[in-house]
């Protein structure tokens, strides 16, 4: 079996080999096997085999693997849709920037941060630089040379603040 996926991230299969460290890889061996499978030997796998975290129960299929290499891992799942705190954790275990722990929908750039709160509460925002934080509709500077804030809201309130 060849997933799609595979196929576009690695149109060429020098890549595909060059990411798995493997030459003798090929689209046509490329799968995510579960543990029977490997046993038998019949496909390649594209992680350690002490790295599978999931099977399906009472399938044969990997529901969730990671493999590390030297200054990268690689997270293969079934599920194309995986909760916020799973994301976060993978996110912190890369290195990536955090700007809040909660399951808030929030959206970031260099110059805006909008933050959907689920739920009322204060919430701790963390910004990835020292910035002055200014209400982006009256102009007016909410927050002067900081790095994180606190901010109280309403359940199901947007706040919005510019970045500068």
């Amino acid at each position: 079996m060849t997933f799609a996926f595979l196929r576009a991230k690695s149109r060429q299969v020098e890549a595909l080999r060059a990411a798995w460290n493997d030459a003798q890889l090929d689209f046509d061996i490329a799968a995510v096997p579960g543990q029977e499978a490997r046993q038998r030997g019949r496909k390649r796998t594209f992680r350690d085999p002490g790295t599978e975290l999931a099977v399906l129960e009472g399938r044969r299929e990997v529901a969730l693997a990671l493999k590390s290499r030297p200054g990268w891992t690689s997270v293969y799942t079934l599920n194309p849709v995986l909760p916020a705190a799973f994301l976060r954790a993978l996110a912190r275990h890369a290195g990536a920037h955090l700007y809040h722990d909660r399951d808030d929908t929030l959206y970031a750039s260099r110059s805006f941060l909008t933050l959907a709160a689920d739920a009322a509460g204060r919430r701790r925002l963390q910004l990835p630089r020292r910035c002055d934080v200014f209400d982006p509709f009256t102009g007016e500077r909410l927050w002067r040379g900081v790095t994180q804030f606190r901010h109280e809201v309403q359940a199901k309130e947007t706040v919005i603040g510019r970045l500068t």
